[in-house]
């Protein structure tokens, strides 16, 4: 005996009278697929910030409302002053910044700047010693003398 299925069917989410074939009928049907696909979404949505809040909480023990107030501080862009990124762009995202032998939080920085400052080792003494080759390249000074 197969089951005769009405033409149409009220959808028990958004409540609106739609065509049968607007529904899955492999089970009772109920929710319609509109209202299906924003319910994952949701849930997909919820298990993100979820996730995310474990995270925070297990790697830096700060909750997402701290990352935020923190980010909110910096103007919502990047933590090092000179750098113009308001947005980290697609492929990257905003990095957690933090001493890596106190645990100490420094700030929310670009992944940029985060690169940077990990490829230095995290070291001031490395970074100046960046800075102050970048305001005087040895080079300048062999190539002027023979000028």
């Amino acid at each position: 005996m197969s089951i005769a299925w009405p033409d149409e069917r009220q959808c028990s989410r958004c409540k609106v009278t739609k065509a049968m074939d607007q529904f899955r009928i492999d089970r009772f049907p109920v929710i319609c697929h509109d209202c299906r696909e924003d319910g994952i979404k949701e849930e997909k949505a919820a298990k993100a910030i979820a996730n995310r809040r474990a995270y925070l909480k297990r790697t830096y023990g700060i909750t997402l409302e701290q990352w935020d107030a923190i980010f909110e501080s910096q103007d919502k862009k990047c933590g090092n002053p000179l750098c113009p990124r308001t947005d980290p762009g697609d492929d990257h995202k905003w990095h957690l910044d933090h001493d890596h032998e106190t645990d100490e939080i420094r700030g929310i920085i670009c992944y940029w700047c985060n690169i940077g400052i990990g490829m230095f080792g995290d070291s001031v003494d490395r970074l100046q010693g960046a800075v102050d080759y970048l305001t005087n390249p040895p080079a300048r000074n062999v190539l002027h003398q023979e000028a």
